[in-house]
């Protein structure tokens, strides 16, 4: 209830901004959760517990009005953070510190939107078996290196219960439907569902015709291990000759999927109403040293926690999560572009700073914890995870030099300079 938003465009002649990781919602929850830790402070509150207060949950209104009718894993994820080794040796990382180098550890959390909120969501695919029992997947979501393509090829295999390496992915081609956009947090949750669907009747057109082969009830059959398994009767046949058997005998087994999310208006003059089908939700702990001599920071260990629905894939979740923060890492402490008299004045990598191996080669990323709040709109419960880690790195970070040098920062990036003039009250 007590949200106030005053909303400004504004028109400038500096260059074009763009979609980012965490698209436009970095900036604003950065300030929420800087202003939750000194708010913390001064009450002298645990920054976790005024988190557990105020937490959101099924059932809560947001600030646009939002009612939020799905499972929120944050408090979970808050809990079980607050258990964890990084957050409990918190007061003695700061005892580890040296007259010229402090260190401390910090948190702020994030939630992030899956999809858009432009049209209603939407998501189709289509499958066809071959005479071997491979099949070949059709899908509009591209794969530019995130992992969605093996996402998608293990929700086919687990729906019609065959080995990953029969299952043959067209991602992003002319030939594939429309599946709207590759973006958004949506490719393994939202564009994947359009697969599922088509998956899911391919499945019922197996086990339809098993049924006959095997002379078995058609809910006796289940489908395992390249095999259609009659469990009344133990008998069995492979998905292979299965589908051989079914494509002589002039039986279809190809499918298409179509899914369309639901959708409610929303308000654009008065920002209220229905967002997003789904959010994701991350507690993030960071440890960090600051050399006051020169004011550089250096992250030392990350624990995220994430509640993100069925985790399909835990290592690529796990690696996604490393590049979220790594991303987030050069967003908050060296990545600036600097414009005088409408000239960007920085315009190559040797002068716009990006993270690099050796920002992070010595820093420790604990195994992250995963909360799987699952969603009844991504296939077997699946959210997305790929944007909104990176939502709280910077206030993380800056947290995290508050907690070691009893001083705020909050303009980012935090560089050195930026860093040592805040230390030396200049």
């Amino acid at each position: 209830p007590n949200v106030k938003i005053d909303g400004y465009l504004v028109y400038t002649n500096k260059v074009y901004t763009g979609s980012f990781r965490g698209f436009g919602n970095t900036e604003p929850q950065m300030a929420a959760e800087l202003n939750l830790n000194e708010i913390a402070e001064k009450l002298n509150i645990d920054p976790i517990d005024i988190r557990l207060i105020n937490v959101l949950h099924k059932g809560s209104t947001t600030g646009t009005e939002h009612v939020i009718t799905e499972d929120v894993g944050l408090k979970e994820a808050l809990l079980r953070l607050k258990e964890s080794k990084i957050w409990r040796e918190r007061e003695k990382v700061k005892s580890n510190s040296t007259e010229t180098k402090k260190r401390g550890v910090g948190i702020a959390c994030g939630w992030h939107g899956n999809g858009t909120t432009r049209v209603p969501g939407f998501s189709a695919g289509y499958l066809v078996m071959r005479k071997d029992g491979s099949v070949d997947v059709y899908t509009g979501i591209t794969e530019i290196g995130q992992g969605t393509s093996t996402g998608i090829a293990q929700i086919v295999a687990e729906v019609l219960g065959l080995p990953l390496e029969l299952i043959t992915i067209n991602a992003g081609s002319s030939e594939a439907p429309d599946t709207d956009a590759t973006h958004a947090s949506r490719g393994s949750n939202i564009g994947s569902m359009g697969v599922y669907v088509a998956a899911i009747k391919l499945r019922w057109k197996l086990i339809n015709y098993a049924s006959k082969v095997l002379n078995c009830n058609f809910d006796e059959i289940e489908l395992r291990e390249g095999y259609a398994v009659c469990k009344e009767s133990g008998k069995k046949v492979s998905i292979r000759d299965l589908a051989s058997k079914a494509l002589e005998n002039g039986y279809e087994l190809a499918s298409t999927g179509y899914y369309s999310f639901p959708w409610s208006k929303f308000d654009e003059e008065e920002g209220k109403g229905f967002t997003y089908v789904m959010f994701s939700y991350v507690a993030l702990a960071t440890e960090v040293e600051v050399d006051e001599e020169t004011g550089k920071v250096r992250v030392l260990r990350v624990q995220p926690a994430v509640a993100a629905g069925r985790i399909l894939n835990p290592l690529l979740a796990k690696q996604q999560i490393h590049q979220a923060y790594v991303q987030g890492l050069g967003y908050a402490l060296t990545e600036e572009l600097v414009i005088q008299d409408g000239k960007i004045m920085n315009p190559t990598l040797a002068d716009y700073l990006v993270p690099t191996t050796l920002d992070v080669v010595d820093t420790e990323f604990l195994d992250p914890i995963f909360v799987e709040d699952v969603s009844r709109y991504g296939p077997f419960g699946a959210k997305g995870v790929g944007e909104m880690v990176l939502i709280p790195v910077p206030p993380a970070i800056l947290s995290a030099i508050r907690a070691a040098t009893g001083k705020l920062i909050n303009e980012i990036p935090a560089t050195p300079e930026r860093v040592f003039k805040v230390l030396k009250g200049e």
